[in-house]
Parts: structure tokens; sequence; C-alpha cells
């Protein structure tokens, strides 16, 4: 004998094409959800793993028609060491740099 059982489906939904920020002359779409506090770890780390980005509670990933140029990146800032290569110190004082990472602002983050 079979018994019923409660299943809760994710909804999730397509913004409507805008321009690109990053590409000239393209259009850029997403798919997105939200997602409440007691699901909120578990969805995160199965969806970051399907290239999803998480804005508070908010889950989204780029779907454009015709490009998939956008790639997320997990980057390990806490292990950045700066290299030769890295500009911006001069050789000698390279120990005594301060390092910033600051993520390049997201004009479409906030068309949710």
């Amino acid at each position: 004998m079979t018994r019923p059982f409660a299943t809760r489906q994710l909804p999730f939904f397509l913004t409507a094409p805008t321009p690109c920020p990053y590409l000239e002359g393209r259009m850029e779409r997403k798919i997105f959800t939200r997602v409440d506090n007691d699901q909120t770890a578990h969805l995160n780390n199965i969806l970051t793993h399907a290239g999803f980005r998480r804005s508070q509670s908010i889950l989204y990933r780029p779907a454009c028609e015709l490009c998939s140029a956008c790639k997320s990146a997990r980057i390990p800032v806490a292990d950045f060491e700066p290299s030769r290569t890295h500009a911006g110190c001069p050789g000698g004082m390279r120990t005594s740099c301060v390092w910033r990472v600051r993520p390049k602002p997201c004009p479409s983050s906030s068309r949710f």
C-alpha cells in the first residue's frame, strides 16, 4: 500500500530580457527562486554547484538565450597571496602592502 507524502516544490521564475551589463549589445535573463530560512543552507549548497549565486534570500543564475559567457566562480579569498605578477606595490614594500578585494558592483542585482 502506498501512502501520500508531502512534497514541496521550489518555484523558479525567469526575468524579462534586459540589456546585459557586461557585454555590450547583448540581452540578459536570469532564472531565480526565493528560499526560506529553514531551506537556505541546504538549497544554497545544491544550487551553488549548479551555477546559482545568492543575494540574501534570492538564488539566481544567468539564463541568457544564445549566450553562455557568464560563469560562476568561487574564489577562496582567504587563501589569496599576491605574487610578483600582481602590480600595485613596489618590490621592496610588498610585505607591508594591504590588498583589498572588492567585487565589481552588479547593476542588475536590484532587478528582482
